[in-house]
Parts: structure tokens; C-alpha cells; sequence
């Protein structure tokens, strides 16, 4: 690797790593937009003909009631305070609920069916996933007000969606398991022999993996499939390593479960507004090849062989129903 090689790749780490700083500014500035939005205008009065106030006066006629006017876009603060009520709240439910009621049941089990060590140590990492899964899913909803108001801020078209509903369910299946099973990656690489190499692995994969989190949700609304995210990943992998170390050096300093995800959960919806503005494309500073790093590669292998074999369960029985 020669010099100008890594002084892009320091370049495009650095480009990613400052566009993080726009999210709290994009927050604001959706903010202030959203109270300039001028009032829609008073509706106009009907018009009522004779036949209509003789029969008011008969008692015959009820004039029709009134819609209220539409109040436009919700605040984007507003939507921002309850996506982080809603990650810190599923933080909180599965670190002092969740996590507890799963020491018992494997401290309930006879000596023949204790957990290996190795389980034990991956327990935080197993009990984070179903964290990042459930705060992927609920702000995916809670976060659209916001989406629409980056796109008119940006004034960029309309986003074009995948073909159908059963392609982008299944692209949201799929690119959930591969996050899961990326998280069970991450989780082994942690044990490698060199605790120094070990720290940086880590490190890597859960910066990677925020910046799949945080645009995921421009690229799956305009319709990018989870194959072509995963190759813009792995080919700028300076940049977005850039992007998510920010938040994974803030979620590794502290060692509590819960504080992890509750930083997490206040942090991540600002890097979701930063994706809208971030421009991930190769600029004018690149000017070596920067290698790819297949990263992603062991997580899609094992994804790719679960969705076969489900996909041949699944086709199994329904071309053989059993028999009446």
C-alpha cells in the first residue's frame, strides 16, 4: 500500500467522521423549518342556497360538519424525543427485565445443562441484539415524519421504493439476520488471542455496523437492495468506518450494558439525520485505490445458506402438503 493510498484512506476516515457533526445541526435546522412553514389558509365559507336555509329553518337540514384543518408535519424535535424514549425505554426493558429473567432460567438448569463458559461471555453481546433489532424496527415507523422532512430540506425527489411489499419484507428479514448474525461475528472476534488486535477488531465491526444502522434507512427508501448496501460499505470503508467510530467509541467507554444502550439509543437517530446530508461518494481527495475489505463476507456466507435452507423448507412444504 503506498503513500497516497493511505493518505486517501486517511482523507475519506476524516470526511466521514466530520459529517457526523451535521446531525445535531440537520436536527435543529428541521426544527426551525418546520415552525416557518406558514399556517394553511382559513377554508372558505360555504355558500348556502335558498332550499337549504328554508329546510334549516324547518328543522329538515343538519349542515355538515366542519373538517378541522390539517396541522401539517410533526415537529422533527418532537419525533426525535420519542425515538430516544423508545430506545432508552427497550434499553432499560432488556438489561432489568430481559437479561435477569435469562440468568435465572440458565441458573434453574441441572449441572448436565449449564451453559458453556463461552455462552456466558457472549451473554451482553446476546442481549444487545435484540435491542438493536427492536430500535431498528420501531424507529423505522416513529422516524418517518423525519425522513420526509430530510428529503424537503435536501430537495431531493421522492424516494423510489423496492418493486413490492414481499421484496422489501423479505430485504428487511434478510438484512436483520445478517445484522444478527454480524453482531455474533463481532462477539467472536472479541475472543481472538491478542487482546490489543481483539479491541481494534471490534472496534471496526461495530463502527461498520452503525453506519449500515444509520443508512440503511435513505438506501432501503430509495430503494437499494441489502446486496449493494453491503458492497457501498465494504468499497468506502474508510468513510464509514469514519462515520460510526464516533458512536462505537462512546457506547465502548463505559462497561454497563444499560449505558450502552442508552447512549446508543440517544445518539443513533442524530446519525440517521446525518446519513440524509452525508455525501458517501468518492470525492476529488481520493486519489489511490483503496482496497476492499470484504468485512461483511463470513455474516453473508452463513445468511445466504439460512435463507436457502429456509426458502427449500418453506417451498418443501407447500409443493407436499400432507395428506388429509
Amino acid at each position: 500500500m503506498d503513500l497516497i493510498t493511505i493518505h486517501s484512506i486517511a482523507l475519506d476516515f476524516l470526511n466521514g467522521l466530520s459529517c457526523v457533526l451535521r446531525g445535531p445541526v440537520e436536527l435543529l435546522l428541521l426544527g426551525a423549518n418546520n415552525e416557518e412553514t406558514p399556517p394553511p389558509p382559513p377554508p372558505t365559507p360555504r355558500v348556502r342556497t335558498v332550499l337549504q336555509m328554508r329546510r334549516e329553518k324547518e328543522g329538515r337540514y343538519l349542515p355538515k360538519k366542519e373538517e378541522p384543518p390539517h396541522t401539517g408535519k410533526k415537529n422533527p424535535l418532537k419525533r426525535y424525543a420519542v425515538c430516544v424514549s423508545v430506545n432508552i425505554g427497550f434499553a432499560i426493558l432488556m438489561t432489568k427485565v430481559v437479561e435477569p429473567l435469562f440468568v435465572l432460567a440458565s441458573l434453574s438448569l441441572p449441572d448436565s445443562m449449564t451453559l458453556p463458559a463461552s455462552i456466558k461471555q457472549l451473554l451482553p453481546a446476546m442481549i444487545m441484539m435484540p435491542v438493536f433489532i427492536l430500535t431498528r424496527l420501531m424507529n423505522t415507523f416513529i422516524f418517518a415524519d423525519i425522513e420526509s422532512a430530510c428529503y424537503r430540506k435536501e430537495k431531493r425527489p421522492e424516494p423510489m421504493p423496492m418493486p413490492s411489499i414481499s421484496v422489501t419484507v423479505a430485504d428487511l428479514i434478510a438484512s436483520l439476520l445478517l445484522e444478527l448474525i454480524f453482531m455474533i461475528q463481532t462477539a467472536l472476534v472479541q475472543h481472538l488471542a491478542m487482546p490489543g488486535i481483539a479491541y481494534c477488531a471490534v472496534f471496526v465491526h461495530m463502527s461498520m455496523l452503525n453506519s449500515l444502522y444509520s443508512f440503511e434507512y435513505f438506501w432501503m427508501s430509495s430503494g437499494v437492495r441489502l446486496s449493494r448496501r453491503i458492497d457501498r460499505i465494504e468499497r468506502r470503508w474508510p468513510f464509514f468506518l469514519g462515520f460510526g467510530a464516533s458512536l462505537t467509541a462512546l457506547t465502548l467507554a463505559v462497561d454497563s450494558v444499560l449505558m450502552q444502550g442508552c447512549i446508543f439509543g440517544a445518539l443513533f437517530p442524530l446519525f440517521i439525520i446525518a446519513s440524509y446530508s452525508a455525501d458517501w461518494t468518492p470525492g476529488p481527495h481520493i486519489s489511490g485505490r483503496i482496497p476492499i475489505i470484504k468485512i461483511f463476507a463470513p455474516s453473508q456466507l452463513v445468511t445466504d445458506r439460512i435463507s436457502v435452507y429456509v426458502s427449500h423448507k418453506l417451498i418443501g412444504n407447500y409443493a407436499c402438503p400432507s395428506p388429509k
